[in-house]
């Protein structure tokens, strides 16, 4: 593949930034923080072309917190300054770095996404009766910034480029050289990218089906075949890309269900598992006393009752809905 070169420069152009902090604010006009950076942008964009043209970097005050999506994650949020500049990045490389992934990894790209990647697997469900499911022991805490770099090194010739995606990687870190922080949009491009190898290598066979989502994979095909692909799949993270298969894998009979992105999935349906269940009942909970107790508006809830329903409906859950939620949304 052609290495990208020559658009550091793009990077700080203040159309680029402009064009970046339109991103960043999409959705969050009304926050503090945006509202703040938004009363002085001309200063604040130009503020950062300098900085960026400079190579001064400052990279790493991020704000942290628990999610549970639906299982707990720790989120790094960076400052809209810094937010700015993870978009004007991905604004002019994004999708050279996205530029020969396999089709069917799906998270974080335009296109792609968790409907798509379930309607995939429920298709390779119906092919198949046995399917093997991997994820990494804490992924992107574990992945090796070293190992990072020269991947994007293949990809990217452009010295200033490199420079910046240095000063990043620098900003964090869980052990010496380890680590990206889930929360920025870089974060999500190297992570794909980190992994692209391992697609290659475990999908290569032609009597395999594999899709990935982050760092959820599935492997549909002959048992046989499976049960060798799971011992060789531990070794060839650790020794290739020094990451760990979380248990060393699942190899699973399709019939009796498995667990992807919040459904159990059959080639005949596609049901909430028992966790996104309990997560889904236990938010509109929440929702319906916030409601009562007037901290949110009627509004307010309608919104966010109609978002949770947009998870579900990506499952066979007609009944599940009507049961709980139809009078909300």
């Amino acid at each position: 593949m052609r290495r990208l070169g020559g658009f550091y420069d793009e990077i700080h152009d203040f159309g680029n930034l402009l064009d970046a902090f339109a991103k960043v604010q999409r959705g969050k006009r009304s926050r503090p923080d945006i509202a703040e950076f938004r009363e002085r942008l001309d200063e604040n964009l130009l503020g950062l072309s300098a900085q960026l043209q400079q190579g001064d970097y400052d990279f790493g005050h991020y704000h942290s917190f628990q999610v549970f999506d639906p299982k707990e994650r720790t989120i790094h949020a960076a400052p809209v300054r810094e937010r700015v500049i993870h978009h004007a990045v991905i604004n002019r490389c994004g999708e050279w770095l996205e530029k020969g992934l396999i089709d069917d990894s799906y998270a974080c790209r335009r296109g792609k996404g968790q409907h798509a990647a379930l309607r995939r697997a429920q298709e390779f469900a119906r092919r198949h009766e046995w399917c093997l499911k991997l994820d990494i022991k804490s992924y992107f805490d574990s992945i090796d910034q070293r190992l990072l770099l020269m991947k994007l090194n293949r990809r990217i010739k452009d010295t200033r480029a490199m420079d910046l995606f240095v000063a990043l990687l620098d900003s964090y870190s869980t052990a010496p050289g380890k680590g990206l922080p889930i929360g920025n949009l870089t974060s999500q491009y190297f992570a794909n990218l980190y992994l692209d190898a391992f697609d290659r290598w475990a999908g290569a066979h032609a009597s395999r089906s594999y899709l990935r989502y982050m760092d959820d994979m599935l492997v549909f095909g002959d048992r046989e075949d499976l049960r060798d692909l799971q011992k060789d799949a531990v070794a060839w993270a650790q020794e290739n890309l020094l990451l760990t298969i979380k248990h060393g894998g699942d190899l699973l009979r399709v019939s009796r269900g498995v667990d992807f992105l919040g459904f159990q999935l059959r080639g005949s349906h596609l049901r909430l598992n028992r966790r996104s269940r309990h997560r889904f009942l236990f938010k509109l909970k929440e929702l319906r006393t916030a409601l009562a107790d007037g901290a949110i508006t009627e509004t307010r809830y309608q919104q966010r009752v109609t978002a949770l329903c947009a998870f579900v409906q990506q499952g066979d859950t007609y009944h599940f809905r009507l049961k709980h939620a139809q009078s909300e949304a």
